[in-house]
């Protein structure tokens, strides 16, 4: 709408959590964006939803800028923020971490991938339960959501383990790749646990 200023602006460039530092895009990340693998790459193009780019998006420093100077207006646009997940352990970016909050509501949707060779380690729920907790604090919002597929264990005990709850599930009617399939979802909320879903119109219920 008109003159609307996302709470997603109100959340900073950096955000520390347990074992982990979550960092918003910026140039100065290219010495660590560099260090990631062909593998790395082609995964994280694949859930950026880009593997037609996975070649070019992190080749090198300028494609990398181009990419950030794009990713930063379509962020405003659709009211997210994205973050890597850098370990200060192992001096690496092991993931990433997206943070959406629709225009209409004060709800915050995660999305988080972890690169599978750091997966175990706990970089998932850390980065999840930090992002979370910072967004109560200083992005205006009451809920935090998330969404896994049935079979995926992995990202249900990193959401569990995050301090998120499961409540009923429903039928993903927004992502082209899990469009009209079932999902579990899962809520934090530093408040009471809402009896129903948040987020009307983003998923249908059963």
């Amino acid at each position: 709408m008109a003159g609307y200023t996302p709470s997603i602006s109100k959340l900073p460039a950096r955000i520390l959590g347990e074992n982990v530092e979550l960092r918003a895009n910026d140039p100065a990340l290219w010495p660590y964006i560099e260090k990631l693998n062909t593998d790395q790459r082609a995964e994280l193009c694949e859930w950026l939803k880009q593997p037609q780019n996975a070649e070019t998006i992190f080749s090198d420093r300028a494609n990398y800028i181009r990419w950030i100077e794009d990713s930063i207006q379509a962020e405003f646009d659709i009211f997210q923020r994205g973050y890597w997940i850098y370990s200060p352990e192992k001096n690496r970016m092991v993931g990433t971490i997206t943070a959406r909050i629709p225009e209409d509501g004060d709800v915050l949707v995660l999305g988080c991938i972890v690169f599978p060779e750091y997966r175990g380690s706990g970089f998932a729920s850390a980065a999840a339960s930090a992002l979370a907790d910072r967004a109560f604090k200083n992005g205006g919002v009451t809920y935090a959501c998330a969404e896994t597929t049935p079979d995926n264990k992995f990202s249900a005990r990193c959401l569990i383990k995050a301090g998120f709850r499961e409540v009923a599930g429903g039928v993903c009617t927004t992502s082209a790749a899990f469009k009209g399939k079932p999902m579990r979802r899962f809520i934090k909320t530093p408040g009471a646990l809402p009896t129903e879903w948040p987020l009307a119109g983003y998923m249908q219920p059963r």
